[in-house]
């Protein structure tokens, strides 16, 4: 079940972000508003614009639906870039990051790497 609900929360998440980096691309602004999220805010500080993100976001969807892919496969590559990608998303607040923490949690809530791949319970 929580191997299901994390497929389900990262589906969601990269398909979100790829949709948006398409939508950004296509329009030059991201979808549902014309001032993006609170993480333009912490992108600016370091001087990028948050308009020319739309690659980024590209890729960004891809990787979290690779990690889906992986999961879905239950490969064991799956939690190592999983925990990757849910660590990287924090900065997306306020979507990615409670989407990405949870699914970050339900990585981690096996004592076993393995375990949310091949646990019986699951």
């Amino acid at each position: 079940m929580l191997r299901i609900l994390s497929i389900i929360l990262g589906s969601i998440l990269g398909g979100f972000m790829l949709f948006n980096g398409t939508y950004e691309l296509l329009t030059g602004e991201y979808f549902g508003s014309f001032i993006p999220r609170p993480w333009v805010d912490m992108v600016s500080s370091f001087g990028i614009s948050a308009f020319a993100l739309g690659p980024f976001f590209l890729v960004y969807g891809g990787a979290w639906l690779y990690f889906v892919s992986l999961l879905w496969k239950r490969e064991p590559s799956a939690f190592l870039i999983g925990l990757a990608v849910c660590v990287l998303t924090l900065w997306y607040f306020p979507f990615g990051t409670s989407i990405a923490f949870i699914v970050f949690c339900l990585l981690m809530s096996n004592k076993k790497p393995s375990g949310l791949l091949h646990s019986s319970k699951y």
